[in-house]
């Protein structure tokens, strides 16, 4: 027979409560969390959920992620594959390692998803003369124009992203990102 463990129980309600309630847009407040954690005999929480600055930074990401998912589906391309074409709409001939190495991004998935982007004529792979195991991507005549069309959906979502927030704040945001990522690595 199994034994009972009331800790492990309040920390499995508190998580359920959580991922239900992301779905059913239901919110507890942190003393409705308390009291169940508590009346299941409490796990002593240091932080409370959104204390976890690294959840909303999720949570952001989510969120963004989803409407930018939205605004590209009309033009058959994903999030992903947008950020390998908008590596190219910048400058083209990049190789998969190095657009890899630029969205830090892992190679195995670019080299997918320029397959992918290949398929629906947006670019094309070659071989490079020095090293034929390494391939450069160019943008097709078909994704040249798929840039004139998202681009500016880009631009567009990121002036939507930004609003209200000044040129100083956003460079704080980045400079405390870019730290937060030194601080894991």
């Amino acid at each position: 027979m199994q034994k009972y463990n009331r800790a492990a129980n309040a920390s499995f309600f508190v998580r359920a409560c959580f991922l239900f309630d992301r779905k059913s847009k239901v919110s507890y407040t942190h003393e409705q969390i308390e009291c169940v954690a508590t009346n299941f005999g409490g796990i002593g929480l240091n932080l409370r959920l959104e204390d976890y600055i690294s959840i909303f930074i999720h949570e952001t990401d989510l969120t963004l992620t989803s409407e930018i998912k939205k605004k590209l589906e009309p033009h058959n391309l994903a999030p992903e594959q947008n950020l390998v074409m908008m590596v190219l709409w910048e400058s083209d001939g990049w190789t998969q390692n190095e657009i890899a190495a630029r969205l830090n991004k892992d190679k195995t998935n670019v080299a997918r998803m320029a397959a992918n982007l290949a398929d629906k004529g947006f670019l094309t792979r070659v071989p490079r003369t020095e090293d034929r195991r390494s391939l450069q991507l160019f943008l097709t005549e078909k994704g040249r124009e798929l840039g004139e069309e998202v681009v500016p959906l880009a631009e567009r979502f990121h002036n939507q992203v930004v609003s209200g927030i000044t040129e100083e704040e956003q460079a704080v945001v980045r400079q405390v990102l870019q730290r937060m990522q030194r601080n894991v690595q």
